[in-house]
């Protein structure tokens, strides 16, 4: 039997044994490391290259109500807030506005070699989407 006992084996050793082996250990074990990276990179590869590119943007508008009483506006305030929101949807969806978008951005690069801007331009408007929220300030502070 053996008789020499190391004290490194008994407390399950140390470190710097664990250092000096890692080499060795990572390079029987290589194609758990290997295999999952490239399925990894051939993964990502073709989702980029696969996936179709959508471009979406956010915004937030603030649109204050009117102070001044109904009775002297002469509408409800409802109703010039509902206003002010259809001046902003034309401002946005006017044809200048997107052909500049779509020239500045390069979109739709492949749809405008095969179909007319026009046609571009009513899908792109079909795409924007304003959505009113209502926002309730607390009383004494102004917006």
């Amino acid at each position: 039997m053996n008789e020499f006992v190391s004290t490194e084996n008994e407390g399950g050793g140390s470190f710097g044994a664990f250092f000096a082996q890692f080499p060795s250990i990572m390079w029987q074990r290589r194609w758990w490391l290997i295999i999952p990276a490239v399925l990894g990179i051939v993964g990502g590869l073709a989702a980029a290259f696969l996936l179709p590119t959508k471009y979406q943007s956010s915004a937030i508008l603030l649109v204050q109500a009117p102070s001044l009483p109904a009775d002297v506006i002469g509408s409800q305030p409802t109703e010039a807030t509902e206003q002010r929101i259809e001046a902003i949807r034309q401002q946005i969806i006017n044809r200048p506005a997107l052909i500049g978008l779509i020239e500045n951005n390069d979109l739709y690069a492949s749809e405008r070699e095969s179909e007319p801007l026009s046609e571009l331009i009513e899908g792109m408007r079909d795409s924007i989407t304003l959505e009113p929220q209502s926002i309730e300030i607390g009383p004494g502070r102004q917006g």
